[in-house]
Formats: structure tokens, sequence, C-alpha cells
């Protein structure tokens, strides 16, 4: 069977391209990469080899599995080889659109870049990629885990960039109390909240916001703010839902930078109002 093993790819010699022996009647025909090093549907495996078995598809033909290394044999229809780690791949990082990834490095045009992993958080200015690890590695020797999220700390007005995540809430809920009198002007509007399925104070409990996963926090916010900064007195109703986030916000003890940050020109037209 092994001599019916035809090499499935068709790229020009190169170290990307994995070297096809044909086979023997007494040897199998073998399909290597140096050191077993393969790029699979963007995954990365080392030490892994093919193997030239029939095929299952057509039992008078041969072709070739991969043999992984938790056991799996799976017929190989894409791949190459590989020498050096693409960082970006291999880390599968949730990345902000803020941030810049050039020349083996990853960074934000402005200020620090804070990294997220489950309950840790550290910021640093930049990473540089190990391609021989395929890891992200700080001048300090910090370390970006697969699957992180990655996002540049944006200079908040008025020098509150010199708060730590816990003041800033503090200082926002401050401005927020400023805002009685003014709340007192449209509470008639809030009996249009109750009217309104689709505004959140309708439908958010703070349980609710507790469970939302991060990027529908941000979405969220991010769409209730703008629409709160921008109304106008025949639309009250936005700028009650705009107050009931930050409510939400502030008893859920939400740290999250990025959606105080958002809640931050709403807050100050209001107490420009108030």
């Amino acid at each position: 069977v092994s001599k019916t093993c035809k090499n499935p790819f068709s790229c020009e010699p190169s170290r990307d391209c994995p070297k096809f022996t044909a086979g023997t009647s007494t040897e199998d025909a073998k399909l290597e990469c140096e050191g077993g090093k393969w790029l699979i549907n963007n995954a990365y495996y080392e030490d892994i080899h093919p193997v030239c078995k029939d095929d299952e598809m057509n039992e008078n033909s041969g072709a070739f599995y991969m043999n992984y290394t938790d056991g799996r044999l799976s017929k190989l229809t894409e791949g190459k080889c590989f020498q050096d780690y693409d960082c970006q791949k291999k880390t599968k990082l949730d990345i902000s659109p803020e941030i810049i990834i050039k020349d083996g490095t990853i960074s934000c045009a402005e200020g620090d870049m804070r990294v997220q992993y489950g309950n840790i958080t550290y910021d640093e200015k930049q990473y540089k990629c190990n391609n021989s690890r395929g890891i992200w590695i700080s001048n300090s020797g910090k370390m970006i885990k697969e699957n992180s999220r990655v996002m540049c700390i944006k200079q908040a007005p008025l020098g509150i960039e010199a708060y730590s995540t816990g003041e800033f809430a503090g200082y926002l809920s401050a401005i927020a109390l400023c805002t009685i009198a003014f709340v007192a002007l449209v509470t008639g509007a809030f009996l249009c909240c109750n009217a309104r399925k689709d505004h959140i104070c309708a439908v958010w409990s703070t349980k609710t916001w507790i469970f939302k996963p991060s990027r529908m926090k941000l979405a969220s916010a991010r769409d209730v703010f703008h629409k709160a900064s921008q109304a106008t007195p025949t639309s009250m109703a936005k700028i009650i839902d705009g107050l009931k986030l930050i409510k939400r916000m502030l008893k859920s003890e939400t740290e999250d930078p990025e959606i105080w940050e958002l809640a931050w020109p709403f807050l100050d037209r209001l107490h420009g109002s108030s």
C-alpha cells in the first residue's frame, strides 16, 4: 500500500514545502517536515508525522494520514512546514481595533497596552514576538497567554488617567450625583421607558449585566451612551437608559476601563447641563 501513496502537495521545494519520498517494495512512502513541525488549518504542531495507509474513501489506493500526538489519525489534505512561529496566529488573542501589530511587535499608538486573562490584568508598553516559541514577551519578561484580551489604555480627559480603575468609577459616580437636578426635569420621561421594550432599563437587570460577555457589554455600552449623549428633549428616555446603565455598572462593580470611558461624554454633557 505504501507505494500507492502520492504526494498530496504540489508546492515548489522550499522550507515550507513538505518533503515527499516515494515508497518502495521495502519502505513506506514518506512525507516529512523538519522536526515534525507542521502548520495545519492555522494550528501549530510539533513532532507529528504522517503515515501512508489505506485510503478510507478508496480501498484500492493509499493516502497520508497525520498521526497526532493524542493518537488521532486524520487524512492529510492541507498543511505545510514551518520553522518560526507567527505569534499572532499561535496566541489567538482577542485584539481591540486600535492595537498595532507591525515588524514582530504588538503595541498601541498612544499609551500603554492592557492585557486581560481571566482575573489577571497587567499593562506594558509593547511586546515582541519570540518566533522560536510563538509567544509575545515584554522587555520586563511578561508573556501574553493564549486567548488573552488585549486593548489600549486610552488617555481619559481632565487627567483621569492618573486614577485607578476603582477611583475612576468613583470619580464618574460623583459626577453622576451632580446630575440629580437635571434628572428631576426629565422624570416624566421615565414612563416612556416601560412602554419601550427595546430600552435598556426595561430588559437589563444587574444580574444580567454581570454575566454578559465583555464584548457584549462593550457593544451595548457604546450604543446606549452614544444615544444618551445625543438625546434631545423629545428623546429623554435615552438619557434614562444611560443613567440606568451607570447604576448597573456601579452596583455590579464593573471594572473595565473601556466601558467607563464610553460613559464619560454622556456624564460630561449631563454635568454641564445641570
